[in-house]
C-alpha cells in the first residue's frame, strides 16, 4: 500500500507548524481514505515521539489538540515513555517492532506495532498501529493463574498426573509421574514420555491409547514404568479423560496411581498357590504308588 506523506522537514516553517496543529494534512487523498478506514488507531510520530498525524479513529478520541504532543503524554495514564519504546534506540527504516503496553486509554492493554519510515530529507519517523488486546491479555492472565494453581496442586499430589494433546503428545507431567518414569520434565514432553514405559508394555499401551482416541475417550489400564536411573519398575493403574472446550476435543488429563505393592502381593499369593498345588500333586502321586 502506498501512502502519500507530506514530509514535514521539507516544508516551510509555517506549514510545518500547521501540520503540528492539525491544520494541514500529513496524509491526503486515497491514502487518507485507506488509513481512516482502518479500525485500529494509527499515528505517525517523529524520532522524538511528537505526534505528527492521527487517523480518524484516534482523532475522535483525542482531538486535534493531541497533534504536536508527545505520544506517551497523550496515550499513557502515567504520562511516561515506555521502557521498551522503539524510539529509545535507532529507528530502522522499513523494519517493524511490536510491543505490548498497559495503562493506555483507561487502563487498557494495547499491542503497538512501530514501523520506521524515512522522510525526504533523510530523517526518520515512525508509523504506529494500535490493536486493543485487553481481553486477550485478561484471558491469558486468567489461564496462567489457573495453570499455576493446577501445577501447585498437582506437584504435591501422591499420584502421577499428566496432560496431553489429542494425539498423545505430553504437555505436562507432575513430579510423581516423572519419578515413576525416571525422566526430567523436558525429556517427558512430546513423545518423550514413551521412554519411561516398561519395554514389555509399550505395544499394549499404544494399542489401548489408539482405541481410546477412536472410541469414547476413556482410559483405564494397568501397566509398568521403568526408571532406568534408579533401576526400579513401578506398576500403575492409569486413568484418563478427555478435555472438551467449546465442543472440541483439546486433550486428555490422566492419573497414574502406584499399585506395585498390590501387584507384588498378588504375585506372591499366586506363587504360594502354585507351590501348594505342586505339593498336593506330589503327595497324591506318592499315595497312589502305595
Amino acid at each position: 500500500m502506498f501512502i502519500n506523506i507530506y514530509f514535514v522537514d521539507r516544508l516551510s516553517k509555517k506549514r510545518r507548524c500547521s501540520i503540528k496543529k492539525g491544520k494541514y494534512p500529513l496524509i491526503e487523498g486515497n491514502s487518507l481514505e485507506i488509513v481512516n478506514s482502518i479500525e485500529q488507531g494509527i499515528d505517525i510520530v517523529d524520532s522524538k515521539g511528537t505526534i505528527l498525524f492521527m487517523n480518524e479513529k484516534f482523532l475522535k478520541i483525542f482531538g486535534k489538540k493531541a497533534i504536536g504532543k508527545k505520544c506517551w503524554e497523550v496515550y499513557k495514564i502515567d504520562k511516561k515513555q515506555c521502557v521498551n519504546c522503539p524510539l529509545r534506540s535507532k529507528i530502522n527504516v522499513g523494519k517493524s517492532k511490536t510491543i505490548i503496553v498497559s495503562g493506555i486509554l483507561g487502563n487498557k492493554t494495547f499491542s503497538i506495532t512501530h514501523k520506521g519510515i524515512r522522510l525526504q530529507d533523510g530523517s526518520v519517523a515512525v508509523l504506529e498501529m494500535f490493536q486493543d488486546v485487553t481481553e486477550e491479555k485478561k484471558v491469558e492472565e486468567e489461564l496462567k493463574e489457573s495453570e499455576e494453581k493446577f501445577r501447585s496442586w498437582t506437584e504435591n499430589s501422591p499420584v502421577g498426573i499428566y496432560y496431553t494433546t489429542p494425539e498423545g503428545n505430553c504437555l505436562y507431567a507432575n513430579k510423581k509421574w516423572l519419578e515413576f518414569a525416571g525422566l526430567s520434565f523436558s525429556e517427558a514432553l512430546g513423545k518423550g514420555w514413551v521412554k519411561g514405559l516398561h519395554p514389555d508394555d509399550k505395544v499394549m499401551v499404544f494399542k489401548k491409547w489408539s482405541k481410546m482416541v477412536q472410541s469414547d475417550g476413556k482410559w483405564d489400564l494397568e501397566y509398568r514404568f521403568r526408571n532406568l536411573k534408579r533401576g526400579k519398575v513401578t506398576w500403575v493403574s492409569g486413568t484418563a479423560n478427555k478435555i472438551i472446550k467449546e465442543g472440541k476435543l483439546i486433550g486428555y488429563v490422566g492419573t497414574n496411581k502406584e499399585i506395585t505393592s498390590q501387584k507384588e502381593a498378588i504375585e506372591k499369593l499366586q506363587d504360594y498357590k502354585d507351590n501348594l498345588t505342586k505339593i498336593v500333586q506330589e503327595k497324591t502321586a506318592e499315595l497312589q504308588k502305595k
